[in-house]
């Protein structure tokens, strides 16, 4: 057999250049799916920065919705350069997403706060659990979430609360340990970038935990918490101008923490919940109802159903909402408080091994929960019934 040997092979006109390893055996042609010939010189395609793989913790930041319909979710998307926060938008409940935008920014914790379905903000901190940590950027959007602008926060401060006119910030200049806190309220007009002092809360050194609106002038604080050793409620009806101190809602100020909620759309109604320091997935808890912005506090039964507990959110007059991100089930009445149902009873939280979760309660009947099943696997969940029945969605990542 003829045998021939093809070295160097050079296919002319300088357009396509194929260099062969030299071999023996019968020459044939190249396999068509290995070259690609070309009528213009080629260059190389940079390629994309690899994505780093997040668990379903690290990606998942935040989901919020202005209604039944509208609403926003944040997660976080990492390269091996940079992470950002990729924002994506619902129309239809959660049913089915797209993407709207990014934000230029990451962080372990974030706080997102919708005003209605255009305006929203979101407060990027470090940590989970120290309410006086500052948040190291904040975002907002006056599209629905297409174009983020910076906000220049003054220093010590994370953003609290916002309407439809405006944002506030909260200051707290602390101790290491959360103590002898420099405090004060800042605020910012709706499309504005910077903020301007409005008052100086009388929180005696303690630092403010929560700042939470009522869709009115309407304004509570609570200060301090457990882990303090004092806390305390201050209320303002002007918008945050000028305070006033409450009479403490818990038993003990020294032992608790409080969450607040108002009554949407009231100047009048806010509920308490006082939570003790949290033991081996359980915590002592406490719920007094105000009816006159705090000047009076009327105690309900001891809400400690089990697990954490260190949120509430009242969605109706008799209606709320307690939960805790970490560690507890989501938990209902629609009794001003006298029993709780668990909505979620083997779902999420401690019944299913402790996961972290994201719940957004937006009414009596409609709420959002994403967490890990017991077999660590995403779970994304809406209610419309006030939790008697959920409905399982897709996540959009």
């Amino acid at each position: 057999m003829t045998r021939r040997y093809l070295c160097n092979a050079v296919v002319a006109l300088a357009v396509l250049t194929l260099s062969a390893a030299c071999s023996s055996g019968p020459a044939s042609a190249p396999a068509a799916h290995r070259y690609l010939a070309s009528s213009t010189p080629t260059t190389a395609t940079p390629r994309p920065p690899r994505r780093h793989q997040l668990s379903f913790d690290e990606q998942m930041r935040a989901i919020r919705f202005a209604d039944q319909t509208h609403g926003l979710l944040l997660h976080r998307q990492c390269s091996a350069h940079a992470c950002r926060t990729v924002v994506h938008a619902t129309a239809d409940g959660g049913a089915h997403w797209h993407q709207q935008g990014s934000i230029p920014f990451a962080a372990p914790r974030v706080n997102l706060l919708i005003a209605n379905r255009l305006d929203a903000v979101a407060g990027f901190s470090r940590l989970f659990g120290e309410p006086w940590r500052p948040d190291r950027a904040a975002y907002a959007t006056t599209d629905g979430g297409r174009h983020w602008r910076s906000l220049a926060l003054p220093s010590h401060s994370a953003i609290a609360t916002i309407t439809p006119r405006r944002i506030l910030a909260a200051r707290n200049k602390c101790n290491r340990n959360g103590t002898r806190c420099a405090v004060g309220i800042f605020a910012a007009a709706s499309r504005a970038r910077h903020f301007s002092r409005i008052s100086t809360p009388p929180t005696g050194g303690l630092p403010i935990a929560g700042l939470v609106g009522s869709g009115t002038p309407t304004v509570y604080i609570s200060a301090g918490s457990w882990w303090a050793g004092e806390s305390k409620v201050l209320v303002s009806t002007d918008a945050g101008t000028s305070w006033r101190t409450a009479p403490n809602p818990c038993s003990s100020p020294g032992r608790w923490s409080i969450s607040l909620s108002p009554l949407p759309g009231n100047t009048r109604t806010v509920w308490a919940l006082c939570s003790g320091q949290p033991a081996a997935g359980t915590q002592e808890k406490e719920l007094a109802i105000s009816s006159d912005a705090g000047s009076r506090w009327i105690n309900r039964p001891d809400p400690s159903v089990g697990g954490y507990g260190t949120d509430i959110s009242v969605t109706g007059k008799a209606d709320a909402w307690q939960f805790e991100v970490n560690r507890a089930d989501v938990m209902s009445t629609t009794n001003a408080g006298r029993s709780w149902r668990d909505t979620l009873q083997g779902r999420v939280g401690e019944s299913a091994g402790g996961a972290t979760y994201w719940f957004d309660p937006l009414s009596t009947d409609d709420a959002w929960v994403i967490s890990l099943d017991a077999h660590q696997r995403s779970l994304f969940l809406r209610t419309t019934d006030a939790g008697r029945h959920w409905q399982q969605l897709r996540l959009p990542f």
